[in-house]
């Protein structure tokens, strides 16, 4: 009898340790320092949409928590659709799915951010990349803006063709911040803003710079980076540099941003700049409403030839077939769409043998193609009245 009550608490005892060693195993420490238990795998759900009162769809692209049931992921997004603006908020598990170019082009917008690692870093920045080449707004928040993190930075194309404004992997920092210098005061992202308290961690990046032709919209009380944003992509960017969770998340009050704050307007501000914000048209690389000298000066810079792939952030709104270069073709559709105070853009040596003109017929062709890829990028935007 002693023998088997012995068998049993060892067994017992030897069950509890292999748990408790498997539990920690598998477990995942988030970039802010909690604890998540392991996601569940395939049985997980991944993807939840929800229903708001306004007209734009969005989507938030993050790998936040271990379930997309999570505070962590849901109080962003009650942020959003308490404003009244969003027809609906996707949340996506960026740690279990990577959303194809195809699924980020049913939002106007997405919000990216990390806590845990990316499923796929690297696809996430080719689709996200290729999404703002075709009109669409994104918004990356802490971390995935900053992180040193391996796979909790976006990477791919975003990192390596320029679609970053805070510097990836540039590191992130902690202690006391509030809300600093409103550069540009006019700007749409801080529209209404007139507080922030970040609380006593204030996860924010390292360095003060951004990467040009990024600007800086607004700083935390110590100068770095709040709120950036840049203007050559063809669908909006903006760069957030705080963690979206405010300390409704954390058992310990103080930590995370204050509610009471205007943290969840700057979510709102910024997500609803990058669904509004026009997408540059073909040509027009200042948004200036001509294709003319300007526009040409840039066009010279951007060109690479037919197959050089892929072409950068700020030179994909001269990519007029969406092939992912800059070449002849391309060149082709700026004359068509000159505004410049000569007849036609002075030729482009490089061009001028494969294109010296554009024949009446080719013109009209181009034409047709132009507009019915400005109509495929333009008919999911909706205009809200703030």
């Amino acid at each position: 009898m002693i023998t088997n009550r012995l068998r049993w608490l060892t067994l017992l005892c030897t069950m509890f340790v292999t748990g408790a060693v498997l539990a920690q195993d598998s477990g995942m420490l988030g970039e802010d320092g909690t604890w998540f238990p392991h996601r569940l795998g395939a049985a997980q759900v991944a993807r939840q949409s929800f229903a708001g009162p306004g007209a734009l769809d969005v989507a938030i692209v993050a790998s936040a928590a271990n379930d997309v049931t999570s505070l962590w992921f849901t109080e962003p997004r009650d942020a959003l659709l308490g404003s009244g603006f969003f027809n609906s908020v996707t949340i996506l598990d960026a740690g279990q799915v990577t959303p194809s170019l195809n699924e980020l082009l049913a939002f106007d917008a997405v919000l990216v951010w990390s806590n845990l690692a990316l499923g796929d870093a690297t696809l996430l920045g080719e689709n996200l990349a290729k999404y703002v080449n075709r009109g669409g707004g994104v918004v990356v928040a802490v971390f995935a803006t900053s992180s040193t993190t391996a796979g909790r930075s976006l990477t791919g194309r975003w990192a390596t063709h320029g679609y970053e404004i805070v510097p990836a992997a540039s590191g992130n920092m902690t202690g006391s911040a509030t809300l600093g210098t409103i550069l540009q005061t006019g700007h749409p992202t801080v529209s209404g803003v007139t507080s922030f308290a970040g609380g006593s961690l204030s996860f924010r990046p390292t360095t003060p710079v951004v990467l040009p032709p990024g600007q800086v919209i607004a700083e935390w009380s110590d100068g770095s980076t709040l709120v950036a944003s840049r203007e050559d992509t063809v669908g909006a960017r903006v760069d957030l540099g705080f963690y979206p969770p405010s300390d409704n998340v954390d058992a310990i009050a103080g930590n995370y941003w204050d509610p009471m704050t205007d943290g969840d307007l700057l979510l709102v501000n910024a997500m609803k700049f990058a669904a509004q914000r026009t997408p540059l048209s073909t040509g027009d690389s200042n948004g200036d409403g001509l294709v003319d000298e300007t526009d040409l000066a840039k066009f010279d810079l951007c060109f690479g030839g037919e197959g050089v792939v892929p072409t950068t952030a700020g030179c994909a709104v001269f990519d007029s077939n969406l092939d992912d270069d800059v070449d002849c073709f391309d060149w082709a559709g700026l004359i068509v769409l000159w505004d410049g105070a000569s007849s036609q853009p002075p030729d482009t040596f490089a061009c001028s043998q494969s294109v010296p003109t554009v024949s009446e017929y080719g013109t009209i062709a181009l034409s047709l193609s132009l507009l019915a890829a400005g109509a495929g990028i333009a008919k999911k935007r909706q205009t809200v009245e703030s």
